[in-house]
């Protein structure tokens, strides 16, 4: 521990007086010093009072410098005050004969009020404690200032500090000797170096105190040392304690928000009583020892936290052996003669707990006058749930249930002598796996109101012939009073060693499941899909309900056209089978059309062979419970499935069984929902099928089948979402106004489950449903399915996990996800201001697999994360892993079964227990091109995505792929999406599928920060026309090579943002028209236009050398716009009349060309370039 240079401060410097000043100047509103030569200073009741430094004031007290008041002065500061006081030079500060023997004696000491400044070294501060005006009293009094205490010594006070906001720094201080030492009532304190001693209180903290950091310091001699509040967020270490009542710190009262408690300097903390009220949390960490008072669950939520190996115990501040003499009464006995309240848990209240002691304990409530609830563990009607827990030397019983939930595991009550181990009187009690060891005077189990039946089998009572009771009539161990299940029971405590390992129940994301209805001959699978027909067939009605009868399922998809979606995770699971590491498996397919809480509520139609049966999947699990070699089921989820594993847990428990489902393992889990699913609610956008899948159904198919599907409205966001997610869901650009005013009922933006309602359904009806085919009209949704999927949303958003569950989420990180859809209106010339003409596209981040969003899966604080850098798995791989196949990442499914196993000592290659960050080299593009061309990727092993040729030829889907490593291939309205790394060469190849321009933009990322953007605009295609991009170092500027007409031949050569020269639009046009199939002779008009175009450029390119070169410039530019007008003119009469050889649409595409280039030339005439 540091010295202290404090020793000098204790003796009483005596004065040396220069001369004499009184303070008749109280109000200081400028900068003034006080030095030694004018020392001592003087604050006399007749000269004016208390000295006031105002806003604009600064009084610099310099080194020797002595103040001495009359009784009741002070200093009140709004500016700053400086002490520049040395070793061995202090500048001292006291009453007027430095003696005190009244309270009138006293002086007022330092006011800092809201926005001032102290800074003050080596002080002698003494006698203070009386004031005439308010505030003040005590040697420093901080109400909003920022004040710095350093080297100085504060004695002989009534209040030493009294701290109630702004910021406060105490460094290598001595507070000595004072009533008080430091009140920390509101805002920040350091301290640090410094020592408190020989007061009556040496520290105490307040409710309203914000920050308290506090290092390497010592508490001596002190009536009371130092206590404080939960709601302080505190960090302190390093303290020694000599003397006192306590040689630790008092730590009581009521968490704000998440307060997590662990042993601090390896020493018991002490407590008068924690109480934990509604939406807040205490977590007290393994090995901290807590003694004296109570832990009260008020509807909050508690988690004791420890391990085997270092357990929390909670015991008597008079029981010296767990911590040692904590009380400092040199006294080794145990603590019966002042026992702690236990631990009470209250309606509405969650209390969880992991191997704990609880000696001495007795808590009592009462319910009526003459009713006491008495025991160490105490539930009043919460939830309590406790593994692995010791009970010793309490009093009138050990577990008192009066009501609610209680679960209890693995526990004893050990020593001690109780009237009964056990109290019951309403609600489900379940106790397991257990010894009652103690000395009962009446029973081991008293059921007081026999209005329920705890539930209490496969205990050891302390003898292998079990309680006494009628249906045991060979007990003899303490009598159990009236109805319970106590039968079988152990005959011996259970061993400490559990068998490994729980047997496993696999919950399958949304569309994992394969969907079938018998036919007319055969079995005919409607999903996965191979044509329309089939998705139409899975159509629901607006009550979602199937308008297909007999659709049922009876697999996982493995793999789906050359796609591995859960193969490779399925055989680890028969592995772990083979290997004796668990008894079985079971995958439970399910009808994913259906609302999340009625596939964990209701039966399922399941074939099995040739027989059709209805599973329950709670049945199921318990079930599978019975044979798993630990009695136990781990639950695995994966994405949609997750979500019913939670509603599932929560039937579980509504039946008595929340003791049988030890883990839950939660892989890529929308828990508060995704914007993806909007865009599949809206616009069909996303088509629903999983892309691993490779199929790109019609849009107006997928919102159809959408927007009746109860389980899609249970994954778009959640109202928890919006306030863990920063990000709106929908954005709206201004000129979307022009279409449909949406910024008169959201703004700018849709950032709360309120607006996303109104959205979704209309605003209320001022916007209509738009037609099946228009789905470029955001839809209108049903407004009892939301209804109905906004409450199982909420009971999601508020799940918490029972006591014997461990929860672990792991977390896809590093792909491309939608984190919002972004509106405007139709930019093309002439296009109608309709919603039908809405533009729209996604707004990306990294931060996610590809559908969820890694705020969303990674929801539950507290619990086990780990998260899948997908980016860094996918580098060099033709087969990109993402949301809809993380299981089948190898890391992943060693991550599982190390979980499962109890074997997770070293995580797998590319995960982590943090969200990773993008590195410099992990910069990724993104491409996002809009129609009429196709959009392909090819890397320099010749990898490619995006569309492909048709497996099946029957099938009216678009087939893609994305074979390129960490490449992505999305299709949203008429907008084309792809992604890649930019760790190797790319080769962006465009093919036109129609006559019209295409915009190509070209990004680059590093994170979700956007460095260089290449656009390509309005460049002009036709069917077949080829567009070529080589990347290969996306920093060096880009060309895009333009074959118009398909002839090998490249027509143009664009530069990134630079737009088509006129010579090159005269080749485009040339290669447009070759195309068309005109006839040879009007082909020949053409060509003699285009050529007249031609010298004129020629001509233009000479002007350089002409004398009059803007003249020049300018009449040839006249010339080819009257040449242009008139190819106009000729291609305008081309599409009329009996002969025409263009169609309507053909000449409208080359006229608009042509008129792009008359407007290029009419700016060039008008600024006379």
């Amino acid at each position: 521990m540091k010295k202290f240079l404090l020793i000098l401060f204790i003796v009483l410097v005596p004065f040396s007086v220069t001369a004499d000043t009184i303070i008749t100047d109280t109000y200081i509103d400028d900068q003034q010093t006080w030095d030694l030569l004018g020392s001592p200073y003087i604050f006399q009741n007749s000269a004016g009072g208390d000295v006031v430094i105002t806003e604009t004031g600064v009084l610099n007290i310099e080194a020797g410098v002595v103040i001495k008041t009359q009784n009741a002065r002070k200093f009140d500061v709004h500016g700053v005050l400086n002490i520049f006081g040395e070793a061995g030079n202090e500048v001292t500060i006291t009453n007027f004969n430095d003696s005190a023997f009244n309270l009138s004696d006293r002086w007022g000491g330092i006011v800092f009020y809201l926005g001032s400044i102290g800074n003050i070294n080596f002080l002698n501060e003494r006698y203070t404690g009386f004031v005439q005006f308010q505030p003040g009293g005590p040697a420093i009094f901080n109400r909003g200032g920022t004040v710095e205490i350093k080297n100085s010594s504060l004695s002989n006070n009534l209040y030493a500090i009294l701290l109630q906001n702004g910021t406060t720094t105490i460094d290598n201080t001595l507070i000595d000797n004072n009533t008080i030492g430091i009140v920390f009532e509101g805002g920040d304190l350091n301290l640090t170096d410094s020592k408190i001693s020989n007061t009556q209180t040496s520290f105490a903290s307040d409710s309203g105190a914000n920050k308290f950091f506090a290092r390497n310091n010592i508490f001596e001699n002190n009536d009371q040392n130092p206590s404080l509040d939960l709601a302080t967020d505190f960090n302190v270490a390093e303290s020694a304690f000599i003397g006192g009542d306590l040689n630790t710190w008092r730590i009581s009262g009521s968490p704000i928000g998440e307060k997590t408690l662990g042993p601090i300097d390896n020493k018991p903390i002490a407590t008068n009583g924690m109480i934990v009220e509604a939406g807040n949390r205490l977590i007290l960490e393994a090995g901290l020892i807590l003694k004296g008072g109570y832990l009260i669950n008020r509807g909050g939520n508690i988690k004791i936290n420890g391990t085997s190996e270092n357990p929390v115990i909670f015991t008597s501040l008079y029981d010296d052996s767990a911590g040692g003499d904590t009380n400092n009464d040199s006294n080794a006995t145990g603590g019966p003669q002042l026992r702690t309240g236990g631990i009470q848990t209250e309606a509405g209240g969650a209390t969880n707990i992991f191997n704990l002691v609880l000696r001495y304990a007795q808590g009592t409530q009462f319910i009526g006058p003459f009713n006491p609830v008495i025991g160490a563990l105490l539930n009043m009607g919460g939830t309590l749930n406790a593994d692995n827990v010791s009970i010793q030397e309490g009093g009138v019983s050990a577990i008192h249930h009066y009501d609610g939930i209680t679960n209890i595991e693995n526990s004893s009550i050990e020593s001690g002598t109780y009237f009964s181990g056990i109290i019951y009187d309403f609600g489900a009690l379940d106790i397991h796996q257990s010894s009652l060891l103690g000395s009962f005077n009446s029973y081991a189990l008293l059921n007081r109101t026999n209005s329920g039946t705890p539930d209490v089998r496969n205990n050891y009572w302390g003898t292998p012939e079990g309680p006494i009771h009628p249906t045991n009539p060979t007990g003899a161990a303490a009598p159990i009073e009236g109805n319970a299940l106590f039968i079988p029971f152990l005959t011996e405590p259970p061993s400490e060693e559990s068998e490994c390992c729980s047997s496993v129940v696999f919950i399958p994301g949304l569309e994992a499941s394969r969907l079938y209805v018998t036919g007319l001959i055969s079995e005919n699978k409607l999903w996965e899909p191979n044509r329309r027909a089939d998705v139409e067939k899975l159509y629901l009605n607006e009550e979602g309900q199937g308008i297909t009868a007999g659709i049922y399922t009876k697999d996982i998809i493995d793999e789906a056209f050359g796609f591995n979606i859960y193969k490779k995770f399925m055989e680890s699971m028969d592995n772990l089978v083979n290997e004796a590491i668990i008894s079985e498996w079971h995958a439970l397919p399910y009808d994913w059309r259906q609302s999340q809480s009625d596939l964990a509520r209701l039966d399922t139609v399941v074939r099995k062979g040739d027989d059709f049966d209805l599973v329950n999947m709670v049945d199921e699990i318990i079930n599978l419970s019975t044979s798993s070699m630990t009695g136990k089921v781990t639950i695995i989820a994966h994405s949609n499935g997750g979500l019913i594993a939670k509603l599932l847990i929560d039937e579980l428990v509504s039946r008595g069984y929340q003791n049988i489902v030890d883990k839950l393992i939660l892989v890529a889990v929308p828990q508060i929902g995704t914007p993806k699913a909007l865009a599949s609610l809206l616009h069909g956008d996303g088509q629903l099928i999983p892309a691993k899948i490779g199929l790109i159904v019609d849009r107006s198919t997928a919102r159809q089948l959408g927007e009746n599907m109860p389980s899609v409205y249970g994954l778009i966001p959640s109202e928890k979402y919006f306030s863990e997610v920063l990000d709106p869901v929908i954005e709206f650009v201004s000129d979307v106004s022009s279409i449909y005013d949406f910024q008169s009922f959201y703004g700018t933006s849709i950032d709360s489950r309120s607006e996303l309602e109104e959205f979704l359904l209309g605003e209320s009806g001022a916007r209509s449903k738009p037609s099946v085919s228009d789905t470029d009209s955001p839809n209108v949704l049903n407004d009892s399915l939301l209804e109905r999927a906004s409450g199982i949303q909420n009971v999601l958003d508020s799940w918490i996990a029972p006591a014997s569950v461990e929860v672990i989420q792991i977390v896809g990180w590093g792909l491309d996800t939608v984190r919002s859809i972004w509106y405007d209106d139709c930019d093309i010339i002439f296009c109608p201001d309709t919603l039908s003409n809405l533009d729209r596209k996604l707004l990306l981040v990294h931060d996610g697999d590809g559908t969820v969003v890694s705020p969303s899966a990674s929801l539950m604080q507290g619990v086990g994360t780990y998260y899948v850098n997908l980016y860094t798995h996918n580098e060099g791989l033709r087969r990109n892993r993402d949301h809809a196949d993380i299981l089948e990442v190898e890391p992943v499914q060693i991550l599982v079964q190390d979980i499962i196993g109890d074997n997770l000592t070293v995580l797998p290659q590319h995960i982590t227990d943090f969200k990773p960050t993008p590195t410099e080299v992990e910069k990724r593009l993104r491409f996002r091109i809009y129609s009429p061309v196709s959009l392909d990727l090819y890397d320099f092993e010749s990898n490619h995505t995006g569309l492909i040729e048709k497996t099946n030829p029957d099938s009216d889907f678009k087939t893609f792929e994305a074979n390129v490593p960490n490449s992505y291939y999305l299709e949203f309205g008429e907008v084309k999406y792809a992604g890649a790394d930019s760790l190797s060469p790319i080769e962006v190849v465009l093919i036109g599928q129609d006559t019209g321009t295409f915009t190509l933009e070209i990004e680059e990322l590093s994170g979700d920060e956007i460095g260089k953007v290449d656009v390509f605009v309005e460049v002009p295609v036709v069917e077949g026309s080829r567009a070529v991009v080589e990347i290969d170092d996306a920093s060096n500027p880009l060309v895009l090579s333009l074959d118009i007409d398909g002839d090998g031949v490249w027509d143009a050569e664009i530069g990134s943002g630079e737009g088509i020269s006129t010579k090159e639009a005269v080749q485009i046009l040339r290669g447009i028209v070759k195309t068309l199939g005109i006839p040879s002779k009007k082909k020949a008009k053409l060509d003699k236009i285009f050529d007249k175009i031609d010298t004129a450029l020629i001509k233009e390119g000479k002007c350089d050398d002409k004398k009059k070169k803007d003249e020049c410039e300018h009449k040839t530019k006249q010339k080819i716009k009257r040449t242009f007008s008139h190819l106009s003119e000729l291609i305008k009469k081309m599409s009329v009349g009996r002969k025409a050889v263009l169609s309507r649409e053909e000449a409208d595409e080359i006229l608009e060309i042509i008129r792009l280039i008359i407007n290029g030339l009419e700016i060039n005439l008008k600024h006379g370039i």
